[in-house]
């Protein structure tokens, strides 16, 4: 369960934001949907197109972001401005956009220092028509001391106000910033060497420096988590799923939640108005064939044998796979390969270091990203990933014969 997802959550209902948010982390079907709950919340439909800036961070910089945030909302009390991967931004770029939360941050601590100056100068005016109508809580020997006191907190309150307004830079409160990055965590995308602060009434908030950006992390689920959520993203289509059918489209599709979602939506449709969804539903629309094509491609894959590797992925191609089925696919089989992750320990044979591993689980990344931002077609995206995969799970041996017949 992520608890800072959950807080999140809670305070959308009662309608509490923060001037700026960062969701980060690989998972981004929870994320997507995380960020679509903030836009339903602050924006209404038919203002949308006015309210809402969508930028790229490998296409925008600090200054359009900044800029964006700066305008006015239209016919609305806030605004949002949305940049997706800002981890693509330079590291002077997202210092920034810190920057920028600095003072938005300053500003909400402008007006806590405004309430209590206001709430010790009420006090202080009461005293005085206490005073002036001779009562005697307000003559009395400690009188003049609370006085005093009351006076220097709010001389206190006073300086640290005027100390804030002399550094005070942009600052936007009508406009949300949404951030969201696919890996890092607001440390490495922030700031060097800072520490993660946890705030005592908050611990999802992440303090730096003074700069406060409220982050989630959306870690892939672990894969024993994996089918109750399929149960409950069957529920979010109306329907119910048996046990079995749930362990088959896992198998089938693996662990990437959007594609597990996509198939669950055509199984809703395909079962029309039966309430559950049965394992005959999932091999007729998901295809019991290709699932087992998937994990051969798989197996292929990660013991490094190019041809054969090649030769599935044409029939998976020809077939229509989608490229967040495969990665999914693929996925579910490194986590197998992770000592502690389900599939025993990984071996030679398989090639499958700790850091072969990490590289693999980028490599699934940049794949989902070209494909997603457009640079690359589907079938292209697929090919170059197999192709690095098979190059990186090779054994020693393997590459030493490569060498030998290229001489």
């Amino acid at each position: 369960m992520n608890r800072d997802l959950d807080h999140l959550r809670q305070n959308i209902k009662q309608d509490r934001f923060h001037s700026v948010y960062l969701f980060y982390g690989p998972e981004e079907f929870l994320k997507e949907r995380a960020v679509q709950e903030i836009l339903a919340k602050m924006i209404t439909p038919d203002l949308k197109e006015f309210n809402l800036d969508v930028l790229y961070g490998d296409e925008t910089d600090a200054a359009t972001i900044v800029d964006r945030a700066a305008s006015l909302p239209m016919m609305a009390e806030r605004r949002v401005v949305l940049v997706r991967n800002v981890n693509d931004l330079p590291a002077e770029e997202r210092r920034k956009i810190l920057e920028y939360s600095t003072s938005s941050e300053k500003r909400r601590c402008l007006d806590t220092l405004e309430r209590d100056i206001r709430k010790i100068e009420k006090q202080l005016q009461d005293r005085e028509e206490k005073a002036d109508s001779g009562r005697k809580d307000a003559t009395g020997p400690h009188a003049g001391s609370q006085r005093k006191d009351l006076f220097r907190q709010r001389n206190d309150l006073v300086e640290k106000k005027t100390s804030i307004l002399k550094d005070l830079d942009f600052a936007f409160p009508h406009t949300c910033l949404l951030l969201t990055a696919a890996r890092g965590d607001v440390t490495r995308l922030f700031h060097r060497g800072e520490k993660k602060i946890p705030s005592t009434d908050e611990p999802w908030l992440n303090v730096f420096a003074d700069r406060t950006v409220a982050g989630i992390e959306f870690k892939t689920p672990p894969e024993k988590d994996i089918r109750a959520r399929v149960s409950r993203l069957a529920r979010d289509h109306g329907k119910s799923i048996a046990p079995r059918a749930v362990r088959m489209l896992v198998q089938a599709i693996g662990n990437d939640l959007l594609a597990l979602d996509n198939e669950l939506a055509k199984l809703s449709i395909y079962v029309a108005d039966r309430p559950e969804i049965v394992p005959r539903d999932v091999e007729m629309v998901v295809g019991e064939m290709k699932a087992r094509t998937v994990w051969e491609l798989c197996s292929a894959v990660l013991s490094g044998n190019a041809a054969r590797s090649f030769s599935v992925l044409g029939r998976l191609l020809e077939s229509g796979i989608a490229v967040p089925q495969l990665t999914g696919a693929v996925r579910s089989r490194l986590h197998r390969l992770v000592p502690g992750g389900g599939g025993g320990s990984s071996g030679p044979r398989s090639g499958a270091s700790p850091e072969r591993i990490e590289k693999a689980y980028e490599l699934l990344y940049e794949t989902e990203l070209s494909f997603l931002t457009g640079r690359r077609s589907a079938p292209l995206a697929m090919t170059l990933m197999v192709d690095q995969l098979c190059h990186l799970f090779s054994s020693p041996e393997s590459a030493v014969h490569r060498r030998q017949r290229r001489s």
